[in-house]
């Protein structure tokens, strides 16, 4: 019998600085230590890197860097799960949302779904993957003249915050907020430029009315594209507007996904 790809659960993981292990020139990837796990594709600021670049290699997984020089961009695995771990009642199919951000006379935001296939809980294996955490080297120092070295472990909870439950998704909007590329937290400070409020079936493609300076700066600078979901509960007691404060809306707002758009060298 051929395998459904449709039916099989993927979703993505982010690949940072600190997964970085230089000895292996690889990234350390926990989610392929999930039986039957395996990469689909792998992104650098959205855009999908030719497999010869990149191995993935056992003992610890990890995604090794063939090249020389490792990009510094925003480093995205699409990782998918083998049939024998999907749902037995429901196969619930997963969707990477993609945003793409034309520099033309306006911004097409794509909006590929339904994102409200999205779970807070999705059983595999018998495990509950909110359960899971990962154990890293936080901090390392070694003795200039070599007597001895020091380090410190942290612990990391696996981050379900951009998930939620398929039945809940009728709660909560979208809110797409675009800004110069920055270092501070997504949900920090404030966005004069947002867009929304969309539903979790937008999947068609959609063309809000930009004025002249976004469409400028998109041109020529990088810029930072959040996509927050927000509660229907907390959208009534601070209605959205501009210019876009995430921290207004506290716990009820989260950041479902981000990339990069405009002239990111």
């Amino acid at each position: 019998m051929s395998e459904d790809t449709d039916s099989l659960i993927t979703f993505p993981t982010r690949l940072t600085d600190e997964d970085w292990d230089p000895t292996l020139s690889a990234w350390r990837c926990p989610a392929l230590a999930i039986p039957k796990a395996e990469i689909r594709d792998l992104f650098v600021d959205g855009k999908r890197v030719d497999k010869a670049n990149y191995q993935v290699l056992e003992g610890p997984p990890a995604v090794h860097w063939v090249p020389e020089d490792r990009p510094t961009g925003r480093i995205a695995a699409q990782i998918r799960l083998g049939a024998a771990l999907s749902l037995e009642s429901e196969k619930d199919r997963w969707k990477k949302l993609a945003i793409v951000l034309p520099v033309v006379a306006s911004i097409v935001v794509a909006l590929i779904g339904p994102l409200g296939n999205y779970l807070t809980k999705s059983p595999v294996g018998g495990l509950n993957v909110a359960d899971w955490v990962r154990a890293r080297i936080n901090e390392w120092d070694v003795n200039s003249d070599g007597k001895f070295i020091s380090f410190r472990l942290a612990i990391d909870a696996l981050d379900m915050d951009p998930f939620i439950k398929k039945s809940e998704k009728d709660r909560y909007k979208l809110i797409l907020g675009i800004r110069p590329r920055s270092a501070n937290p997504h949900t920090a400070g404030q966005y004069e430029n947002a867009f929304g409020l969309y539903s979790f079936d937008s999947t068609g493609t959609l063309v809000p009315e930009i004025n002249d300076n976004l469409r400028a700066k998109v041109a020529t600078d990088c810029v930072d594209l959040i996509l927050f979901r927000v509660s229907d509960a907390a959208l009534a007691t601070q209605p959205f507007s501009l210019p876009f404060f995430p921290s207004h809306y506290g716990s009820d707002l989260k950041v479902a996904d981000s990339t990069a758009g405009g002239n990111c060298l």
